[in-house]
């Protein structure tokens, strides 16, 4: 049975809950709405198959959930609206400007929608690389990403343990191109949904795999390689859904090797440079010096 979970949950659940959520929304029901709380059922469903099978039980005992709910409202909720705002009316608008001007439309919505999907993944995803390996090579954008990073377990409530900047930055290096060029909504849709439940697929602190896909798709224990407290390890795997950008520039290493050991991997940071006294500060650690 346990095999039988390891290898079918994570494909079954992603497509359901993505299928049931654009259907929904194709259907005419409010986006906002569906999204919420098809967003809250995926992550009671994950929290659930943490006990059913775990990656590591005690990653299940989190002694920083009251930190980790602020992070994820103030943090990720907060700072992905701030930069939907900004991404929408700048570069979304500079888009419809030039389009305006050249008197054509600049999405090649003449395509198959297949195609355009495709377009979709392949060119939010290498803004998000580029955004997610900057903030791993230079101190400063580090330091915006850290908060992330530093605790030593996964499970559920990390996926949204981000910093307010961080998640602006990666609203805007996501989205900002596809905007202006015009990507229409009902097809935005075919990447938003399941891109946006599998942050938490991939954080959670479940052992799925995903066979040869994990060739293709940014999985869970693919992605648990770059929470490695170990910075070799770390400095991977920087996609959000796919993993062709690191195949690309080389930066991926294949769960393979760990799962066929049964290794399993510890996470976090090796020094801890964020207190967890105070949650504000803790939040805006960007800005003031290290607490430790």
């Amino acid at each position: 049975m346990k095999k039988i979970i390891q290898y079918t949950a994570f494909p079954i659940l992603l497509l359901s809950f993505s299928w049931i959520t654009i259907d929904l929304i194709q259907k005419g029901t409010d986006k906002s709405k569906v999204l919420l709380i098809m967003s809250i059922i995926v992550f009671l469903t994950m929290y659930a198959l943490e006990r059913v099978i775990p990656y590591k039980k005690k990653w299940n005992h989190e002694p920083e959930l009251k930190n980790d709910l602020f992070h994820n409202v103030f943090g990720t909720f907060l700072g992905a609206s701030i930069g939907n705002i900004l991404t929408i009316n700048i570069f979304g608008n500079l888009g419809i400007y030039v389009s305006n001007l050249s008197n054509s439309t600049l999405w090649p919505s003449q395509l198959p929608i297949v195609i355009q999907v495709i377009i979709i993944f392949l060119v939010a995803d290498l803004g998000r690389y580029i955004q997610h390996r900057l903030h791993h090579s230079h101190p400063l954008l580090w330091k915006m990403h850290e908060l992330h990073h530093d605790s030593p377990n996964l499970n559920v409530f990390k996926a949204g343990r981000n910093s307010i900047i961080e998640r602006i930055f990666q609203q805007i290096f996501m989205y900002s191109f596809l905007f202006f060029l015009g990507v229409p909504d009902e097809i935005f849709i075919y990447f938003l949904i399941p891109n946006s439940f599998l942050g938490t697929f991939v954080h959670s602190n479940t052992d799925l795999r995903i066979g040869p896909f994990e060739y293709l798709i940014m999985g869970p224990n693919a992605h648990k390689i770059h929470h490695s407290i170990d910075m070799k390890e770390g400095n991977s795997n920087f996609g959000s859904a796919l993993v062709v950008w690191d195949l690309v520039f080389g930066t991926y290493i294949s769960p393979k090797k760990y799962t066929q050991n049964n290794r399993k991997i510890e996470v976090g940071v090796k020094k801890r440079n964020i207190s967890n006294d105070n949650i504000l500060r803790q939040a805006l650690y960007p800005f003031f010096k290290k607490q430790n």
